[in-house]
């Protein structure tokens, strides 16, 4: 009876902690809606533009017809099903999120046609922007829900789940990312998902998560490539969690427990490969497109054949010889599994140690900076040290975390590298953290913040976690949790302020000034136009940019990208006349020689200088040019 009454009292008061964590989520739910409003459609990053709007000409910004995300609905409507192949990303789940911004842009262009309505080209733009950015920003906001419900389901705890979403929503860099038409936008959210409903599916045994992790897969594997990094982590996690249990549980267990999650592992990839091909129905009738974007994606083939093969091993063990061989396999490679999941607690603290130690002095001992983060970067690899390379790939990370949130995954690692309850989650995440890496490495990407979006969630949920053992949330009365919570809103909040609006530039005060992790990534551009929009005369000057997000926030006429190092080289190429020119990082990077020189010759006729969070090489400078045409011959 008393046992009866004190399970009772626990299942009301976790339903009661569940209630009150929900109510609460709205508040860092409406401070993401707040800052991620500012500035939504003020700005035009790079490759943005593809996905919007395509046959671009100098003086004509408004063709927004046969974009990527219309022309998969495009395709749609038509039945021309090789055409849904709009990107080899692919793409496709940001024309169902992003795919309403045609539909308002037609009715908009109606208006303006039939004289109804008049806007500039700067108004239009930007109007532009937050009918396709809108969209995204509202998904990645309710899909936080879907989040809290899976770290809540397989935590165990309606707190962690809470401040973990609390971490997410408040992040700059997720705030940044929530504003782009670009399919790292959704992947983050969709990935870790997949991954929360793998493990719940492994604690539980339940068919329900094992459904929705295929499912999530699939629209990660329809958003981007990079997802396909799930299909052979999964299968690790499922081996891992096989040696972690096989001292627990009787030969009859094991067995079972080994049939139902190596053919889960297999339904669920099977389940993921279907959804990506129905929805992008060019992958049933390109049978290469199919395999490029998944199992065949650039060495994935023969692993994937490995796994397939691995893990049908394991479920034919389970059902003819009842996982003899698999147990004995797991019970005598117990022990190095328990040294690799300890190497993983040390691991990632001491990486991010070794980074701020070695950056925060200004020194930059080990030369993590010299290779710029937005240049071609792959012959580096191979002629650099591993050590090197890896401390590279996680120095964005790094820096781009709050150091709240750092602090607390310290905390997490140290509290939980023995023995807990959290203990399985903190390697997953961790292993998770090292595949990445080690994949990104392997296909010689240099991981910048955007490319390391998938490893943000994971952070903030051992974070999460760390604050929740360091206050033992559990033993604490529900006042005390309330003032731990507005205070982790508060300390993220100042992040946010402090970067706003260009949120996804943010950089820790661990980072000095006179270093960069990310470029403008379009910011300043619509600064520098409002800028030259308020001269004289504006919509009959001509300027030229070196980028094209400043030429379609400016109401006059603007060239962009239209020198190349071949134009330089001709003696008899001229420039047209041109009343301003803008210079960007991004141009410098992209044409660095002719941009140097070419601001040598004028460096007295600079007349605006925009700084991204007051770092000086984050730069967006505007020039007035002399009285005759600029010649290249002059250089």
């Amino acid at each position: 009876m008393l046992l009866g009454n004190k399970k009772q009292n626990e299942k009301k008061s976790e339903s009661k902690s569940l209630l009150v964590a929900s109510l609460l989520l709205f508040l860092p739910l409406a401070f993401y809606f707040y800052f991620g409003w500012q500035h939504l459609g003020q700005f035009e990053t790079a490759d943005e533009h593809y996905w919007i709007y395509s046959n671009i000409t100098n003086n004509n910004y408004w063709n927004y017809n046969n974009g990527r995300i219309e022309q998969y609905w495009q395709a749609i409507a038509s039945h021309d099903w090789k055409k849904t192949r709009i990107n080899d990303k692919p793409g496709v789940t940001l024309a169902y999120v992003s795919g309403i911004g045609p539909s308002l842009l037609d009715n908009l262009n109606k208006q303006m046609d039939s004289g109804a309505v008049f806007l500039t080209k700067s108004t239009k733009a930007q109007i532009v922007n937050i009918y396709f950015r809108l969209p995204i920003l509202i998904f990645n906001g309710l899909f936080i829900f879907a989040l809290f419900y899976l770290i809540k389901k397989l935590a165990g705890s309606s707190w962690i789940a809470l401040l973990s979403a609390t971490f997410i929503l408040l992040s700059p860099i997720i705030v940044g990312i929530s504003q782009i038409v670009n399919p790292d936008s959704l992947l983050w959210e969709l990935g870790f998902a997949s991954i929360l409903s793998f493990l719940i599916f492994l604690k539980d045994k339940t068919k329900k998560y094992a459904a929705w992790s295929s499912v999530f897969l699939g629209l990660a594997l329809l958003t981007k490539y990079t997802s396909v990094i799930l299909l052979p982590f999964f299968l690790a996690i499922v081996l891992a969690y096989l040696i972690e249990n096989s001292h627990k549980w009787n030969l009859e267990e094991f067995s079972q427990n080994a049939k139902r999650y190596s053919l889960g592992y297999l339904l669920i990839i099977l389940g993921a490969l279907a959804i990506y091909a129905v929805l992008m129905p060019d992958n049933l009738l390109e049978f290469n497109h199919f395999l490029s974007g998944s199992i065949g994606f650039k060495g994935m083939a023969s692993l994937f054949v490995f796994l397939f093969i691995l893990a049908l091993a394991v479920w034919l063990d389970a059902k003819f010889w009842k996982s003899k061989i698999a147990r004995w396999t797991a019970q005598n490679t117990y022990f190095l599994e328990k040294y690799f999941k300890l190497a993983l607690f040390i691991l990632l603290p001491l990486v991010f140690t070794i980074i701020i130690l070695n950056t925060i002095s200004g020194k930059d001992l080990f030369q993590l900076f010299v290779i710029p983060f937005d240049g071609s970067v792959k012959h580096v690899f191979g002629h650099i040290s591993g050590g090197k390379v890896f401390l590279m790939q996680l120095l964005p990370l790094t820096f781009s975390l709050s150091p709240l949130v750092i602090l607390s995954l310290f905390y997490f690692s140290w509290k939980n590298w023995k023995n807990s309850e959290f203990q399985w989650i903190g390697f997953v995440f961790y292993f998770f953290i090292l595949v990445f890496v080690i994949a990104s490495s392997q296909q010689k990407v240099l991981l910048s913040v955007r490319y390391s979006i998938m490893m943000y969630p994971p952070v903030f949920a051992l974070a999460a976690i760390g604050i929740y053992q360091f206050f033992k949330f559990d033993a604490k009365k529900l006042s005390f949790r309330l003032i731990v919570f507005v205070g982790v809103i508060i300390i993220s909040l100042i992040g946010l302020w402090s970067t706003k609006p260009f949120y996804f530039n943010y950089t820790n005060l661990l980072l000095p000034k006179n270093y960069l992790i990310s470029d403008g990534w379009g910011y300043g551009g619509y600064e520098a136009a409002q800028y030259l929009n308020a001269l004289p005369g504006a919509s009959q000057m001509r300027i030229w940019a070196d980028y094209n997000g400043i030429c379609l926030f400016f109401n006059g006429q603007c060239q962009a990208n239209k020198v190349t190092m071949e134009d330089i080289q001709k003696k008899d190429a001229a420039l047209p006349a041109f009343a301003y020119f803008v210079s960007t990082r991004r141009g410098r990077i992209l044409d660095g020689i002719f941009w140097k020189k070419l601001e040598n010759e004028y460096a007295s006729k600079l007349i605006w200088n925009f700084t991204i969070n007051g770092r000086p090489a984050n730069f967006v400078k505007i020039y007035k040019t002399k009285t005759n045409a600029y010649r290249t011959d002059q250089t």
